[in-house]
């Protein structure tokens, strides 16, 4: 129950009795959390690969925000792209309702 790595704990799950047994970040006094921190975690695994142990730490505010910044370019990338699709789309679907309409004059010609 609110675990946390200032405390023992043992991970347990992925299962469907966990309800009330949760991690807790910024809980503990240890923790120095507070409203819009960015806290690094990390899962890390036993020596066969299962999950072992759960650890994090609240980030400096220049590594913060340095990952808001990098966030913000991946998202306006997304974004680019994304319109660049829907343009492409978009001419596509010009360039099929324009044959379509050469090829429908073809045929009505030919009745």
């Amino acid at each position: 129950r609110d675990g946390n790595p200032f405390l023992q704990h043992q991970l347990m799950g992925p299962d469907g009795k966990g309800h009330g047994r949760n991690w807790t970040i910024g809980r503990h006094e240890e923790d120095a959390g507070k409203a819009q921190s960015l806290y690094k975690v990390e899962l890390r695994p036993d020596t066969v690969g299962r999950p072992s142990l759960v650890t994090w730490r609240r980030l400096r505010e220049a590594e913060a925000e340095s990952l808001r910044q990098q966030a913000q370019r991946a998202k306006d990338e997304l974004r680019a792209k994304d319109l660049e699709l829907r343009r492409c789309k978009a001419d596509e679907n010009v360039r099929l309702r324009k044959e379509y309409e050469e090829r429908k004059g073809k045929y009505s010609k030919k009745l």
